[in-house]
């Protein structure tokens, strides 16, 4: 699992991570530093600027673009709607979203020493085999949220954790071996399954009775 995803980050990485200085500045001083270079309390004429927020706090939150208020006032879900008398291209506010979800770093550093530890990894679950508690352990060096739940191995969902967060650290899922009605499931094994818009990771356990 751990090699997987390692390579899933190196292959992000070469079809480019943004780079802010190069990608993302650029966005800002075509169209938002016109209005922005301290209006609101908030300056967007460099990354130091940006990060300080405005009036209404930080506007960035790294790694978690759907919380973060600049990404919420370029899409509209927050009102007022920037920029103010027009909006930006989907594809540039995606760019701006993949910035933030890859942490909001200013300058991009992409030799292998730098991708270790991975950014979110999950370390296996303990005990394996188990019956009838397992604790799922998850790695995170940043904020992640997604959708976590229990599948066969054929795919089919049976327990549902719903929504989850994952903070910077060591996080923990704990499953009784039970679907989603409470009705203890046959021995056999089962994946746990986190996903989000922006990656799929997954990991074998046995539940044995």
């Amino acid at each position: 699992m751990k090699i997987i995803l390692r390579i899933l980050i190196i292959i992000s990485l070469s079809y480019g991570q943004v780079d802010y200085s190069s990608q993302v500045q650029p966005i800002f001083n075509q169209d938002c530093t016109s209005c922005h270079g301290g209006s609101g309390g908030l300056t967007l004429n460099s990354y130091e600027e940006l990060m300080k927020g405005g009036n209404s706090g930080a506007v960035i939150v790294a790694g978690n673009a759907t919380s973060s208020l600049l990404v919420q006032r370029l899409d509209g879900s927050v009102t007022p709607k920037m920029p103010q008398g027009g909006s930006l291209p989907d594809s540039t506010i995606d760019l701006i979203k993949q910035w933030i979800n890859e942490g909001a770093i200013e300058a991009v550093s992409i030799t292998e020493e730098e991708l270790l530890p991975l950014l979110f990894e999950v370390d296996g679950n303990f005990p394996n085999p188990f019956n009838p508690l397992t604790r799922i352990v998850i790695s995170s060096r940043t904020k992640v949220e997604g959708r976590a739940m229990i599948t066969t191995a054929s795919g089919t969902a049976v327990f549902d954790f719903g929504t989850v967060q994952m903070h910077p650290g060591t996080n923990s899922l704990v499953w009784n071996g039970e679907d989603n009605t409470g009705r203890r499931l046959a021995s056999g094994p089962y994946l746990f399954i986190f996903k989000n818009s922006d990656l799929i990771l997954s990991h074998r356990m046995i539940l044995l009775k």
